[in-house]
């Protein structure tokens, strides 16, 4: 039914008026929000309820058209008292706390599961109630509710007239006033439709940022801005995180001050977005912080603050500001408070994300640092149990006398001179394509040729070796003596892999890892011995002094030999400094 066509001039008592604005309701809000029945219940004296008006697709069987019912009994009167439209989704779980015979009981026997009550109010006295009902569960949603708030005031002046509070209506004065209603319907379903289509496009993104770019394009229609920021409340400490504008910001990302020093705990104590129409005026009259000043020489004169998360577990806040003074209203503030609990939820999401992701970065890294990729990839894919057999070249380090230079440091300061030294040696085996297996107090061990198929294996852990020499040729004991280290070298067959279970370490095994760890063990301090096998592939590259035979524990007298610098007639890359 549209409104001009409900055209005479007589005045229009109060059912007819009620029901006028059912049948009107019930044709004009279609496909705005879901129904299957409209009702207007009026509050009379004693806190009585009567039904003045119900339009439904089926006609009511248990529900009497002249229902009367009261405000003691049940929580309607809670919902006039908060001024606030109540969805209950779910009615018969209402209904199982429910008094019997209550509403809820007669709207189930009906076959209706959810339910849409708004308060309808006039000047401050309670006017009655508006139901709008679906046999459909969990239909209602915050939207369907601000649709309904919006147009209530217009419904509840034109019931206020009828009952005694104004001037009844004349039928033109009905038509008109139902005209004003379906305007405001209008306006507000076309609102609504337009936050759903913003935060659809805001919902995309997947990080803090995205989501943050996705607000400052999608968002002008809801209200004007130049430049929008966003700041994370960190402990006491409230720090700049991201910002976009039409001009030079100059706030940096990460500045940060103090919460107390700024007005924001005000914000966050209102509970509302706050409005500065004049910026420069209100410095000049209130304490104003650093980040506030900056914003006022960005050329920004007006501002619209948005507080994200809850008081007890803040998220953030989000500035909206504008170069023209005088531009922010309660409109506004009205649609940001409806994207609020929507983009707090984008925005911690988001927030989680990237947490997860930087944990699985870093995760991905240490796996990287233990194990060589190939084998590291193949645990991500979801294998347990690798383990392949390989030829490699083995090399084991000890720093000679340990324990006599290191034992006056502190723990802290011995930890730092290890981490620094054994981080030298990881960049080296990094560079030489080496490699590293594990550390173990003073001693390190690493291979070549475990995580690849070259035969080049003995050069790049010749390199190493010699790198090794020189890293620690630069250290000193805390007496200022030279330090030492032993290396020894051997190339053969080993197993490589991770066995899986708790310990997910890459190591290798065999017999030529024990050949590596006897060379080191039976050397000499700032030397590298190598056994025959690593001789002969390093032979003509190389310098190699025969040491003779050397009795290697569970080995007998074993051939060795030290090698020295890599000869000048090899070819050298880019990264191999030694003569």
């Amino acid at each position: 039914m549209r409104a001009e066509n409900l055209g005479g001039a007589g005045a229009v008592d109060d059912c007819e008026v009620a029901m006028q604005l059912c049948e009107f309701l019930f044709e004009t809000l279609e496909g705005a929000l879901p129904y299957e029945r409209i009702a207007i219940v009026a509050v009379e004296a004693d806190e009585v309820l009567v039904q003045r008006a119900v339009r439904a697709r089926e006609p009511d069987r248990v529900i009497p058209k002249s229902y009367q019912g009261s405000l003691r009994r049940g929580t309607l009167a809670g919902v006039l008292a908060g001024g606030i439209p109540r969805v209950l989704n779910r009615l018969a779980a209402y209904a199982a706390h429910a008094e019997s015979g209550s509403p809820t009981h007669l709207l189930l026997k009906e076959g209706y599961q959810a339910s849409l009550t708004c308060p309808l109010e006039h000047e401050g006295d309670a006017v009655g109630l508006l139901f709008f009902n679906s046999r459909s569960a969990d239909v209602y949603r915050p939207e369907h509710a601000e649709i309904v708030r919006r147009i209530a005031p217009a419904i509840s002046r034109v019931l206020a007239s009828c009952a005694g509070v104004g001037e009844a209506p004349s039928q033109a004065a009905m038509t008109r006033s139902l005209a004003a209603i379906g305007r405001a319907a209008r306006a507000a379903s076309e609102e609504e439709a337009l936050l759903a289509r913003v935060l659809e496009q805001v919902r995309d993104g997947m990080v803090v940022d995205d989501v943050l770019d996705r607000l400052y394009e999608h968002c002008h229609a809801l209200l004007p801005y130049d430049r929008v920021q966003y700041a994370t409340v960190e402990g006491d400490r409230v720090v700049a995180r991201w910002a976009r504008s039409r001009f030079p910001v100059h706030l940096p990302r990460g500045f940060s001050q103090r919460l107390a020093a700024t007005s924001l705990p005000e914000v966050i104590e209102a509970g509302t977005p706050r409005i500065i129409n004049d910026l420069a005026a209100h410095a000049a009259h209130s304490p104003c912080s650093r980040g506030m000043q900056i914003v006022i020489e960005e050329g920004q004169r007006a501002s619209l603050t948005f507080f994200l998360g809850a008081p007890e577990a803040p998220l953030g806040f989000l500035f909206f500001t504008t170069i023209e003074p005088g531009v922010y209203t309660s409109a506004h503030v009205s649609r940001l408070r409806r994207l609020t609990a929507p983009l707090t939820a984008m925005l911690e999401k988001a927030r989680l994300y990237e947490q997860l992701a930087l944990a699985r970065a870093r995760s991905e890294e240490l796996l990287h640092m233990l194990m060589p990729p190939s084998i590291a990839a193949r645990l991500q894919a979801g294998e347990t149990d690798i383990a392949e057999a390989r030829e490699t070249t083995v090399l084991f380090a000890d720093l000679v006398n340990f324990t006599g230079w290191s034992s006056p440091l502190t723990p802290a300061a011995l930890l730092l001179t290890l981490r620094g030294l054994f981080a030298r040696f990881h960049e080296s085996a990094e560079r030489r394509g080496v490699s590293r297996i594990r550390v173990m107090g003073d001693g390190y061990r690493a291979a070549a040729g475990v995580a690849d198929a070259g035969d080049d294996h003995p050069e790049r852990a010749a390199l190493h070796a010699l790198d090794i020499l020189d890293i620690v040729r630069t250290m000193r004991s805390p007496d200022g003596d030279p330090i030492a280290v032993r290396i020894g070298i051997h190339t053969g067959p080993v197993v490589a892999g991770v066995l899986g279970g708790g310990d997910l370490r890459f190591d290798i095994w065999g017999p030529s890892v024990s050949v590596a760890a006897r060379l080191e063990s039976h050397g000499a301090p700032g030397r590298i011995q190598v056994s025959e096998a690593t001789a002969k592939r390093l032979e003509g590259r190389f310098a190699l002094e025969p040491r003779g035979e050397t009795h290697l524990k569970g080995l007998g007298p074993t051939p060795t030999w030290w090698l020295g610098a890599q000869s000048h007639s090899v070819h050298r890359g880019p990264d191999d400094s030694h003569p």
